[in-house]
């Protein structure tokens, strides 16, 4: 299932369970709404819960001082044994709340990796769908280099669709240069120097030339050559459905390998792979695109074929040609550069 982060309130969010870090107790606990321990007061249960989840799971730092004792690794283990308890209460969907306080031990940086090396190990083997939720997109914090390259990447090559009004004055602009021809051209088709008697004869003549209805014929219908239609059916360009299959058996891939590194729903794949005219999201194409680690050309092929093409106009589609053209197929990596750079992402909720 897939994984997504969203910069939300968890009061927005809709998931079965959350998952959130506490800076006190050991391990991991398991709270039901229904049966909460005393203490809870009704401002604790808006923040801790979302309004569908009924579980509550408290993930926090084991805590040791000797020499071996390493907090992120305990960290991810903890992390795992959340998710897991997630699946075993039933849980379809869960949401993990990015802690508001510093874990001791663990850097935002070493966090983000935890999570989104959790997330990819554990999709890959259940079906559950997670959103991190970040109120605050300072917190999530990328090496400094690949966001410094991304925006240079995007200085170098984004262009500005012109606003609308300024359009406006260039075609204003441009008329006020034309007018004058424009009236040259009216004052000769004026017949202010023909009698008024020859006018209404070229009117007279007009009307003579229009064809009564005595003389008027049906004009023949054509006949279409069903054999001519049919060649054209089948010289039809490939539909997405099927250029996205060919390309699945060219590369010798499964079904779950390209949904799963798509980061998409099983669902919504078996919809693509049925409807052979479904036509998908740009960002569900673009995420099918990346699975299959399609070059810049490939990509462009695939995605035309769902009616959308790459564009400089836009931040997303430069980040995405960004990443192809470095050889960097982690869907995970380019939706965390989405994430801060406020752009949609790559697979999740998208149809």
């Amino acid at each position: 299932m897939p994984f997504e982060i969203v910069r939300q309130n968890l009061s927005e969010v809709t998931a079965d369970a959350v998952v959130r870090f506490v800076n006190t107790g050991t391990g991991v606990r398991v709270l039901h709404r229904g049966s909460l321990p005393t203490g809870f007061t009704a401002k604790e249960l808006e923040f801790a819960f979302t309004p569908r989840a009924v579980v509550l799971i408290e993930v926090s730092l084991p805590q040791g001082g000797d020499g071996e004792f390493k907090p992120a690794l305990l960290l991810a283990q903890a992390y795992r044994q959340a998710l897991t308890a997630a699946v075993q209460e039933h849980c379809g969907s869960v949401a993990i709340v990015w802690p508001k306080f510093n874990l001791p031990g663990v850097s935002e940086t070493d966090l983000l990796s935890i999570l989104v090396q959790g997330e990819r190990e554990f999709l890959a083997e259940q079906e559950l769908w997670v959103t991190l939720v970040v109120e605050d997109v300072r917190r999530l914090r990328l090496p400094d280099s690949l966001i410094n390259a991304v925006s240079r990447y995007i200085k170098d090559h984004y262009i500005q669709v012109l606003p609308r009004e300024k359009t406006g004055h260039v075609l204003a602009k441009m008329k006020n240069f034309i007018a004058p021809i424009e009236e040259e051209f009216v004052k000769d088709e004026e017949l202010t120097d023909i009698p008024a008697e020859e006018t209404c004869l070229f009117r007279d003549q007009e009307e003579a030339q229009t064809p009564s209805d005595k003389f008027y014929v049906e004009p023949k219908m054509r006949s279409v050559d069903p054999r001519l239609f049919e060649q054209l059916i089948a010289q039809r360009e490939e539909s997405f459905s099927e250029s996205l299959l060919r390309m699945i058996d060219e590369r010798g891939m499964s079904d779950p390998q390209v949904y799963k590194r798509a980061n998409l729903d099983r669902k919504l794949f078996s919809k693509i792979r049925i409807q052979k005219d479904y036509r998908p999201s740009k960002t569900t194409a673009l995420a099918l695109a990346i699975a299959l680690e399609l070059n810049l050309d490939e990509l462009k092929v695939l995605i035309g074929r769902a009616g959308y093409a790459l564009t400089h106009a836009s931040k997303l589609d430069i980040i995405v040609e960004y990443f192809i053209g470095q050889g960097i197929y982690d869907l995970f990596q380019i939706n965390e550069v989405l994430f801060v750079f406020d752009q949609p992402l790559l697979g999740g909720r998208s149809f």
